[in-house]
């Protein structure tokens, strides 16, 4: 079972919605390391719960922007597709 925090949610519909009002772009967040820059490409997912290594060496939790690419090599395995929500029954198709 994956979940996702309403809150996050929230937030990153806001990022969204704000980057295409500015006509900028959502980015990959991925480093390799703490020291590199960050890929830069145009973002395709978000993970909610990504880790990353800070720059005082630190282990952090956070929600973080990755471009299919670097996803997969985070998983390790290709990007599997998603629903967008569990369809809504109509009372006319239930038996």
């Amino acid at each position: 079972m994956n979940y996702i925090n309403l809150g996050v949610l929230r937030y990153a519909a806001a990022e969204l919605a704000a980057a295409e009002q500015t006509g900028r772009r959502v980015t990959c967040m991925w480093q390799p390391d703490s020291e590199a820059p960050r890929c830069d490409r145009e973002a395709e997912y978000l993970v909610p719960d990504a880790t990353r290594v800070s720059a005082g060496g630190d282990i952090e939790v956070a929600a973080l922007w990755f471009c299919r690419e670097h996803l997969e090599l985070e998983l390790g395995e290709p990007v599997k597709e998603q629903p967008l929500l569990w369809p809504v029954e109509r009372p006319e198709e239930v038996d």
